[in-house]
């Protein structure tokens, strides 16, 4: 793969890798564990004192539950587009984890983090 093109893969995963970890950070924490790129979904501590507000923690719970789903799908999506930025630090981006040969380029600037072609996706 031609320099040039590789280096505008490597652009557009950093940028969408930006552009992912900032979504992130509006809906959860990142897990303070350095060897970790794990995200926990912010939790609401509901107030032991006084009166419950039941109707106000229902919206909360529900709020959080909403949000899981979204922060699992941007860091599953997040680690695949970190495991394109290693594949080409170490030469390999655009070769099939499964067959081994080039990947299309029009499939790599459809999904840039792909590992896999079209025929070996199925």
């Amino acid at each position: 793969m031609k320099k040039t093109l590789l280096d505008n893969f490597k652009q557009q995963l950093e940028q969408e890798k930006d552009k992912i970890q900032k979504e992130l950070s509006n809906i959860s924490n990142q897990n303070p564990d350095s060897s970790s790129n794990t995200w926990d979904v912010a939790k609401q501590e509901f107030s032991t004192d006084g009166p419950l507000d039941l109707e106000s923690e229902t919206d909360e719970v529900e709020e959080f539950i909403n949000r899981l789903p979204v922060e699992t799908q941007l860091e599953q999506k997040l680690s695949a587009i970190n495991k394109a930025l290693e594949r080409i630090n170490n030469n390999a981006y655009g070769v099939c984890a499964g067959c081994n040969k080039s990947i299309p380029t029009a499939r790599l600037q459809a999904m840039p983090e792909t590992d896999r072609c079209m025929k070996c996706q199925k």
